[in-house]
């Protein structure tokens, strides 16, 4: 599971706390354990930036098998929201 949000803010061991339990609550323990990791992102790396580009989605879902993304490679993977911010306005 990879997010990248800027409301996960500095305390990553908080957010990762979170998305466990958000996780568990819904899937139980066997859906925790069908994660091969959590990993936090910043929504302005270049890799998610590129996956927003790629995978504009919202309120919806697309599957993705086979794909790079930041080093890793994943076997098999759901985008559920995957929204570019908009510009901030030029100042």
């Amino acid at each position: 599971m990879i997010v990248a949000a800027p409301w996960v803010g500095e305390d990553k061991g908080a957010a990762v706390k979170y998305f466990v339990e958000q996780i568990k609550s819904r899937l139980g323990d066997q859906g925790l354990l069908s994660l091969s990791r959590i990993i936090l992102a910043d929504p302005q790396d270049a890799a998610v930036q590129a996956l927003n580009r790629t995978i504009p989605v919202e309120r919806g879902s697309v599957e993705i098998r086979d794909r790079p993304f930041s080093g890793q490679f994943i076997k098999q993977g759901y985008i559920i929201t995957s929204k570019q911010p908009p510009s901030p306005a030029a100042a």
